[in-house]
């Protein structure tokens, strides 16, 4: 049985449901009279958004008058595209850069060059390129996965319809080691300024991604970090020390850690006996480090 009591001790007793009757949940049947509080908690819970952007669904060209916002898998990015550079003409008026000229500026930081983004209308269809700078368009049939995934990341970031939570799975995905950086600062920046008010040019929203990329882990704040431990069929939640979030002592230790620290002992197995060299066992490269502060 799920109990919905109600707000504020009034409006009745409490709710009983039958889990095995219940469509989806027990917000899904709440209602802004009768238990206002659950209502806001299932408003809530659907501007979370799952974001897997799929390079086919990146490069696929939309019909005139599809959605305007890009889904979770990636699609409508040229309708997206379209429309905030219809929003350029209202955003004569401001000092900022108008949105497409802002995406197309930071990918040419991201990716190197001067290159331009562009939304055609061929016939009924939305087509996506960019020009290079020497003026030549390269379609979105043509371009790596990386490198939609990095626009789509800069559609998310300059579209204040974007809004919520935002939950990305593995955001280093396709991205060349050297971006990952920058990929971060990106993510990191779009999420609310909590120092400032909200409005259009900051939208109230949030972002979480899940990793197990040393790369990615070194570039976050310490105090946005949070490791996820399975114990007993449940999930303990752990953070670094010395941040807000350790309480209750429950923090990550160096063995927690060690996987993203320690590369890990040379191994021997391939066929024959013979021994195969890593590359970061190599003397050329082994100095290299892997978290250089």
């Amino acid at each position: 049985m799920v109990v919905l009591h109600a707000d504020g001790g009034g409006g009745g007793g409490p709710v009983r449901r039958r889990a095995v009757d219940l469509p989806r949940t027990v917000l899904s049947t709440a209602s802004g009279a009768q238990s206002p509080t659950a209502f806001a908690a299932r408003r809530e819970l659907q501007s979370w958004q799952l974001l897997q952007p799929e390079p086919a669904a990146l490069r696929r060209p939309d019909r005139f008058g599809s959605p305007s916002r890009m889904a979770a898998d990636g699609s409508h990015l040229a309708a997206a595209l379209h429309r905030l550079a219809n929003s350029q003409a209202g955003e004569a008026h401001s000092p900022a850069p108008a949105p497409l000229e802002a995406i197309s500026g930071r990918l040419g930081d991201l990716i190197g060059g001067a290159p331009a983004v562009q939304v055609d209308l061929e016939r009924d269809r939305l087509a996506l390129s960019l020009l290079d700078g020497d003026g030549t368009p390269h379609p979105a049939s043509t371009l790596a996965g990386g490198v939609l995934r990095l626009l789509a990341f800069l559609v998310l970031a300059h579209d204040p319809q974007t809004c919520g939570v935002l939950c990305m799975e593995d955001p280093e995905h396709g991205i060349h080691p050297a971006r990952i950086p920058d990929v971060v600062d990106l993510l990191i920046r779009m999420g609310v300024d909590p120092h400032q008010p909200v409005s259009r040019h900051n939208p109230l929203r949030q972002v979480i991604v899940s990793t197990h990329a040393p790369a990615v882990l070194q570039q976050v704040p310490d105090d946005s970090v949070v490791f996820v431990r399975s114990r007993s069929g449940s999930a303990q939640f752990l953070c670094l020390p010395d941040t807000w979030r350790a309480v209750d002592n429950r923090h990550v230790s160096r063995d927690d850690l060690g996987a993203y620290l320690d590369p890990g002992p040379s191994r021997d197995g391939s066929a024959g006996g013979a021994r195969y060299t890593r590359v970061i066992d190599r003397e050329d490269t082994g100095q290299l480090p892997l978290f250089p502060n």
